[in-house]
């Protein structure tokens, strides 16, 4: 279905990245997703659920590397239809299981998987304290969750955040580091891997390489979802705008890659720990 200029100056970031199937992935991109999987030993008879799939990345990504079964969810139903034929195209798709679901009301049984992959996901979510109970409840024992969540090293300008809220059109929270701790350590899993990563700042030249790259690579999604120049400029105008708006955003910005552990029984805290020397 082509669509007016009118949607789209309507259109928050998330659904204007399903219109011109951009990738979405989560923090850290490819290398969050190696991490994953080297840190946790997947294989194809482990059951995985991943919770905010988006156009389908990180669930392709996981599958190609070890043939697992994945059922990936995710509210946005433009999305989903992106992300399908991003698994056709990889030839992956009997792998995946792509389902339209809320977080905060997941329709499975208890104790189905036996990893999560939430990325970042929880930190749109208003009712995150629920979402976080459906990830333990359809957890297995011994099971892991993994999250990357996102933080401010610093409280950032009222402008800002106004702006990235109207982006994406939803009430965003200012999250710290503290927070995610305690948010986390609040559930009741086990942490036992806790790294941490910030964003690089990227140049105005990359940025705008960046967007020509994109509407060059994804020249069918476009001519698909838009139908004439003038709402084509448009589009191109507000996504330029929120990329540029994105990279300020997050050079003020870390994340985590915390893997949790659903367990009856936990050790008491490590106390000597140790660094890599480089």
């Amino acid at each position: 279905m082509s669509l007016c200029k009118k949607e789209i100056m309507k259109m928050n970031y998330n659904e204007m990245i399903s219109v011109i199937g951009e990738t979405n992935r989560p923090p850290g991109g490819i290398k969050t997703i190696l991490n994953f999987i080297n840190s946790t030993n997947i294989n194809k008879y482990h059951r995985i659920l991943e919770i905010g799939t988006s156009t389908g990345f990180t669930a392709i990504e996981l599958t190609k590397a070890t043939n697992c079964k994945i059922t990936a969810i995710d509210i946005n139903e433009r999305s989903l239809s992106v992300a399908k034929k991003n698994a056709e195209k990889y030839g992956v798709i009997d792998n995946i299981n792509f389902l339209q679901a809320d977080a905060t009301n997941l329709p499975f049984e208890n104790e189905e998987f036996d990893f999560i992959f939430s990325g970042n996901i929880i930190s749109y979510i208003p009712e995150r304290e629920k979402a976080l109970n459906e990830y333990k409840r359809v957890l297995k024992k011994n099971g892991i969750l993994f999250a990357s969540p996102m933080y401010y090293m610093s409280y950032p300008s009222k402008e800002l955040i106004h702006r990235v809220r109207d982006s994406l059109k939803m009430d965003i929270k200012i999250d710290s580091e503290d927070y995610w701790d305690s948010f986390y350590k609040s559930s009741g899993l086990e942490l036992y891997l806790n790294r941490r990563y910030r964003f690089d700042f990227l140049s105005d030249e990359q940025i705008t390489s960046y967007i020509s790259d994109i509407f060059l690579t994804n020249k069918n999604y476009i001519e698909e979802n838009i139908m004439d120049f003038e709402t084509e400029s448009a589009f191109k105008k507000k996504y330029e705008e929120y990329i540029f708006l994105f990279r300020d955003n997050l050079s003020q910005m870390a994340y985590k890659e915390l893997y949790m552990r659903k367990s009856d029984f936990m050790f008491d805290r490590e106390l000597f720990t140790s660094s890599e020397i480089k």
